[in-house]
Formats: C-alpha cells, sequence, structure tokens
C-alpha cells in the first residue's frame, strides 16, 4: 500500500477526530522485519486534544480504535495515557518509538520524547513481557509444523528478552538487530525462515528447523533463571509530569 496514502490516512483522523497527531507508525510484522504477502498495515498513532479537554470535570476517552477494515488496523493513544504507560515502562511504547516507518512526526515529536524512554526503564518487566508472550506458544516448538509467523514471533520475543538480559538496556524493535545475539549459522537459518514468510501468506505452515529450535528451547530456560537478576528500577513522576504541562502550554505559544 502507498506510504503517502496512509500519511494522508492519518490527516484525515486529525480532522475528523479535532486532534493533533503527534506521532504516527507501523508496528506489528512489517515493522518488526517480517511481513508476509497478506499481513495487515498496524498503524498506531500518539495524539493531544485540545487544553480544555484536559481541564474537564470529566474524564475524556483516552482511545481511538477503528474496527479493522480489509487490511488496515489503526488505533491511537492520547499523550496522556502514553505518559502513563510510559512510567509503567510499557514495551509496546518503547517499540513504537523505535518503528522504521512512519506516517507522522509533528514537530519532531519522536525525537524529544524517545529521550524519556531513558529515565529508569524497568528492565525486569520488559523481559517478563517478552518471556510471557514466549511461554504462551513455546509448546508449539516440540511439534513437526507450526504457523511461520508464530515461530517468528516467538524468535523476537525470546531474542527480545535474551537482548535486555545481555545489554542491560530495552530492546530494539526490529528482527534485523534482534538476530546478531544469535551464533552465524543460526542467522543464516533465520534469515531463510525470514525470506520464505516474505513470499507467503499468514497462514503457511511449515516445518522448524531443528537445531534453531534446540537453542530457542535452551534460551528461554535460561532466561527465566536469569530474570530476576535484571533490574527493576521505577521511574520518578516527575519527568513525565513536566513533559504533559510542557506540552499543553506549548499550545497556548503556538496559538
Amino acid at each position: 500500500m502507498d506510504h503517502h496514502y496512509l500519511c494522508g490516512i492519518i490527516q484525515e483522523i486529525e480532522i475528523k477526530e479535532n486532534i493533533k497527531i503527534l506521532y504516527a507508525c507501523e508496528s506489528g510484522s512489517r515493522a518488526w522485519g517480517f511481513p508476509s504477502l497478506d499481513s495487515d498495515y498496524d498503524i498506531r498513532f500518539i495524539y493531544q486534544r485540545r487544553k480544555n479537554d484536559y481541564l474537564s470535570v470529566f474524564s475524556i476517552e483516552e482511545d481511538i480504535k477503528y474496527p479493522i477494515v480489509g487490511d488496515l488496523d489503526i488505533y491511537g493513544w492520547d499523550i496522556r495515557k502514553v505518559l502513563k504507560l510510559l512510567y509503567k515502562s510499557n514495551c509496546t511504547l518503547y517499540e513504537w518509538l523505535q518503528s522504521p516507518i512512519c506516517y507522522g512526526d509533528y514537530s519532531f515529536f519522536k525525537n524529544d520524547f524517545i529521550t524519556l524512554l531513558d529515565y529508569a526503564p524497568n528492565l525486569r518487566a520488559h523481559m517478563h513481557h517478552y518471556l510471557g508472550l514466549c511461554h504462551r506458544k513455546m509448546e508449539g516448538l516440540d511439534q513437526s509444523n507450526i504457523l511461520l509467523k508464530e515461530f517468528l514471533y516467538i524468535a523476537r520475543s525470546l531474542l527480545s528478552a535474551l537482548w535486555i538480559e545481555t545489554n542491560r538496556s530495552y530492546a530494539p524493535m526490529e528482527m534485523k538487530d534482534l538476530m546478531q545475539l544469535l551464533p552465524s549459522d543460526l542467522i543464516k537459518s533465520l534469515e531463510s525462515i525470514i525470506m520464505i514468510k516474505a513470499s507467503v501468506r499468514e497462514d503457511f505452515i511449515f516445518s522448524p528447523d531443528e537445531k534453531l529450535c534446540i537453542y530457542m528451547k535452551n534460551t528461554f530456560k535460561k532466561l527465566k533463571d536469569t530474570v530476576m537478576t535484571i533490574p527493576a528500577l521505577k521511574m520518578s513522576v516527575e519527568p513525565v509530569n513536566s513533559y504533559f504541562i510542557d506540552l499543553i502550554r506549548k499550545e497556548d505559544d503556538d496559538n
């Protein structure tokens, strides 16, 4: 789908919802680096309402979600919700801000906001998140056949957890960066699997590489044993409050 067309959808949402979209990106397999022929476009955005909306006695909706139409899956979070999630070290937010596919970046929002990601991220919570995603799917590695996309979901989540354990930093979004943690022969195996996925549909079933499966199962076990050694820092509320106040004040300056 044409990138210019998708950027236009973001502009239409701004007008329809009477909001300012600060940032819009691709999430999911297209941003991770292993789309299928029929992968959805998972468009995510961060938006800001008018100042008076935040001063209302009654709470406002902090999500905008549209029904999936065709291969378009679109939803967004209000900046206030985003800051609350940042305070909780939400992994999804960390991924959005690293997406290689951008559909909108108001006044270089990403460059300013991404500095907040380094304010004491709870790496243990991140690692628990990725191991939790693996845990629900690991038994698939014992089967002779598995959905190819499920296999790559496991691999990416596992490598994200391994990145945190190895580097003591939050994980990058793209598979091409994560797979550098693998032995060279397994990198080649994973690259071949990603190439296959690019030429098939989402429901494609394949027989996974046995050596890669053994590595993944052993790594999962090791990471479960080491997760409690990872720092569990708590972010101060001050940076998120200051950011929100400055953002709302800036609206007055712009007007």
